[in-house]
């Protein structure tokens, strides 16, 4: 587990460094290219996104801690956090086989609106 982290943490650093130099290839440009570098950006910023809830989710924290608030047209991918979690996992190991995306599902669930009001109360 403690390599699938690294690896995780590894990626995650390797996405900030190329999202800092899309950020210069953004300034340095216009028009079209410009355009095309923001795509790459805003598509790198995603994966970075799903990661980091991977990393998350593999360390024990619950969601609502990383993300107290999210637009309903926003939802992170269970997919995509599960390809990332499989993906650091060492193959054929056990724990590869414990993570499905119905137990990220559960993991990134919120309670609904009527649950929140009934615990504020």
């Amino acid at each position: 587990m403690k390599r699938a982290v690294e690896s995780i943490k590894n990626q995650i650093k390797a996405n900030t460094a190329e999202s800092r130099e899309i950020r210069k290839q953004i300034h340095a440009s216009k028009g079209a290219e410009r355009s095309h570098f923001w795509g790459c950006k805003r598509g790198l910023g995603d994966d970075t996104r799903h990661l980091l809830l991977a990393y998350a989710c593999l360390r024990g924290r619950p969601y609502l801690t990383i993300e107290a608030k999210c637009a309903s047209d926003n939802e992170p991918r269970p997919s995509a956090v599960l390809a990332f979690l499989v993906a650091s996992l060492p193959e054929g190991g056990p724990e590869r086989a414990e993570w499905t995306k119905d137990r990220v599902k559960v993991w990134l669930a919120r309670p609904a609106a009527s649950e929140t009001k009934k615990e504020a109360a």
